[in-house]
């Protein structure tokens, strides 16, 4: 997340939480909202790994960081940030 982050020059805290940027004059653009979009589902893998011990096959994060995967055309940026959801 952090290298991802850093590639497109976010600062993030962790937990990560979209509601920080919501104020930065980039997040209109798309790009920024799909990298936005690709570290809450980060996030939200991690949150699901801490605390569920669920382990992600390395296929289903390279999807996910690449922008590829189902469930990030599925779920609207809200629905990343609060709910648990299925990855694979």
């Amino acid at each position: 997340m952090q290298r991802l982050a850093n590639k497109h020059n976010i600062d993030i805290k962790m937990p990560f939480d979209f509601m920080d940027h919501v104020n930065d004059p980039r997040f209109r653009r798309e790009k920024f909202r799909e990298v936005i979009e690709v570290l809450q589902a980060l996030e939200n893998m991690r949150f699901k790994n801490i605390f569920c011990n669920v382990t992600y096959n390395s296929k289903t994060i390279k999807k996910v960081i690449k922008g590829t995967h189902p469930n990030l055309f599925i779920y609207m940026l809200n629905d990343l940030r609060q709910y648990q959801l299925k990855w694979e």
